[in-house]
């Protein structure tokens, strides 16, 4: 049998493997690795180091600078593909002609390159874009920013039509396939949802002493959900509240500072958040943009006790059955005061592992990527 290899673009350096969309395409290499597909990693380096744990799970890598700034948002093209531009990146493709796939529209400019018109090439969606940046201008109260979002939204949208040229798209959630089916030939559709460490099942019976809200907090959605659950829920319930997260911004520091019953754990390494999660007595899973899959849901469910989530973050995800669902404030205060004396069983966990081994199942979803890719 030959070997099989294919070229990853990415859009960030995917290690480590610490916020949604680095997870999924860290997850994602390491399944092909395991499954063994050689990987020639070709990622955007910002702010992020280059890692030598990729070199671990990949055949090559390769890092190419993101000509960040004013520059590259003068074009109609949308400014997270034009600073992602790359002729260095075009010739090492050019080198074979292995498969290729592009994570996230971020990494979709060889779409239009007439020297790759040929190859067979896959788009990873990572979300509708332009719906995700419609919902950061609504959530944004800087003009600037928001100039920015609107703007962006518009190009992504105009933009979205040069994925047809794809080979097969992948989508992260049923929504997102939905939407994708509709707008180009629903035979080049496939949903995978997200790639994440789900090898081990890793959950505690019993009682939790908190409440658990967590995610990237330098991120403007997050912060909006960290600020909304200290104003509206925090004081009206009876389990402490732990908010854990990366490079919170000293507003939400100060804001959880000056909240009673409120801790902040700042920038957790990675087993102590999976600790945080899998100690806590409920997650309390809320979002206000509908878009992509949380993977931090899937990550709270294969690890952590009760789950209380709102409707946006359960958008498209399958996961409905196995979480607490609430929309208003006395909603979730209400769950939460329901679920606080409550034991976390053996039989949640065996209901849970069944449904999760079934839709989530990674090495059934990789065999289905590899499928149609090759």
């Amino acid at each position: 049998m030959s070997e099989k290899h294919v070229h990853i673009i990415s859009f960030d350096v995917p290690w480590p493997a610490d916020y949604g969309g680095v997870i999924d395409v860290y997850y994602q290499i390491k399944a092909l690795w395991r499954a063994g597909v050689k990987v020639h990693l070709h990622s955007f380096e910002y702010g992020r180091s280059e890692a030598e744990e990729l070199e671990q799970i990949c055949e090559s890598v390769h890092y190419y600078p993101r000509k960040t700034g004013w520059f590259s948002n003068f074009s109609l093209t949308p400014y997270i593909i034009n600073s992602r531009k790359s002729n260095l990146l075009v010739k090492n493709l050019l080198k074979d002609d292995y498969p290729i796939v592009c994570q996230g529209m971020h990494t979709c400019a060889i779409l239009n390159n007439r020297q790759l018109s040929g190859r067979k090439i896959a788009y990873r969606a990572a979300n509708v874009e332009h719906y995700y940046y419609q919902a950061l201008y609504r959530k944004e109260f800087n003009r600037k920013k928001m100039f920015y979002f609107m703007l962006e939204a518009w190009r992504l949208k105009k933009w979205e039509k040069h994925l047809s040229r794809a080979d097969v798209i992948f989508t992260i959630s049923l929504a997102d396939e939905a939407y994708y089916k509709k707008r180009f030939s629903q035979s080049k559709v496939v949903n995978l949802f997200g790639f994440f460490e789900d090898s081990t099942f890793d959950m505690l019976v019993g009682k939790g002493e908190y409440v658990l809200y967590h995610g990237n907090l330098s991120v403007n959605e997050n912060i909006v959900a960290a600020e909304y659950i200290i104003h509206d829920i925090a004081g009206s319930i009876e389990l402490p509240l732990v908010l854990a997260g990366k490079n919170p911004p000293q507003e939400l520091i100060d804001l959880i500072s000056r909240t009673p019953n409120a801790t902040l754990v700042a920038n957790p390494s990675h087993d102590e958040m999976q600790r945080l999660i899998q100690q806590a007595h409920l997650n309390l899973m809320i979002t206000f943009q509908p878009t992509g899959l949380k993977l931090k849901l899937l990550n709270a469910l294969y690890n952590g006790r009760f789950c209380v989530a709102n409707k946006e973050m359960l958008y498209g995800s399958g996961l409905d059955s196995l979480v607490d669902t609430a929309q208003s404030d006395e909603e979730i205060i209400h769950k939460i005061k329901l679920l606080q004396n409550q034991e976390f069983t053996s039989d949640h966990i065996t209901n849970r592992r069944n449904y999760l081994s079934q839709i989530y199942s990674t090495k059934q979803r990789i065999a289905l990527m590899i499928s149609k890719i090759f």
